[in-house]
C-alpha cells in the first residue's frame, strides 16, 4: 500500500466516523451517500445478489430436501424418504459451507485475478461437461 492509498483510506475513515459520532448527520444524508460515495460497492453487491438468485443457489439450499424427496432419491438402510432427503440435503449444505470457508481462505492468499484466470475456464469446462451428460441422459440412446 503506497502513501496515496493510505491517505485516501484515512480520509474515508474520517468521513465514515462522522456517521457514528455526530448529531449533524441525518438519516437522509446517509441515504444520499449511498448513491454518491458508495454507489460502486452498492451496485456490485446488488449485482452479486441478483446473480446468486438468478442461478438458484439459495433456492436449492432452501428447497434441497424437497427436491431430493420429489426426485425419489433414497439412501440404503433408511426407510423414510423424508429422512433420506434431509440427510442428502445436509451433505449439500455442508459442502456449500466448506467451499465458502475454503474460498475465504484461498482468495486473499492467491489474489482474485489468479482465481478468475483459473476458475472461469474450469467452470466453463465443467458446465459444458454437465450439459453434455444431461443431454445424453435425456436424449441419448
Amino acid at each position: 500500500m503506497n502513501d496515496e492509498d493510505a491517505e485516501h483510506e484515512l480520509e474515508v475513515l474520517k468521513y465514515e466516523r462522522q456517521f457514528f459520532f455526530s448529531d449533524k448527520v441525518t438519516f437522509a444524508k446517509k441515504y444520499t451517500d449511498l448513491f454518491t460515495i458508495y454507489f460502486k460497492p452498492f451496485m456490485i453487491s446488488i449485482g452479486m445478489s441478483f446473480f446468486a438468485q438468478l442461478i438458484g443457489v439459495s433456492a436449492f439450499l432452501y428447497y434441497g430436501s424437497d427436491i431430493f424427496e420429489q426426485a425419489g432419491n433414497d439412501l440404503e438402510g433408511i426407510k423414510e424418504r423424508e429422512e433420506a432427503s434431509d440427510i442428502l440435503d445436509n451433505f449439500v449444505i455442508g459442502t456449500f459451507v466448506f467451499g465458502n470457508i475454503i474460498s475465504a481462505i484461498i482468495i486473499p492468499l492467491s489474489g482474485r485475478k489468479w482465481i478468475l484466470s483459473i476458475g472461469l475456464p474450469t467452470i466453463f469446462v465443467a458446465l459444458v461437461g454437465l450439459s453434455y451428460t444431461m443431454h445424453e441422459a435425456n436424449y441419448g440412446d
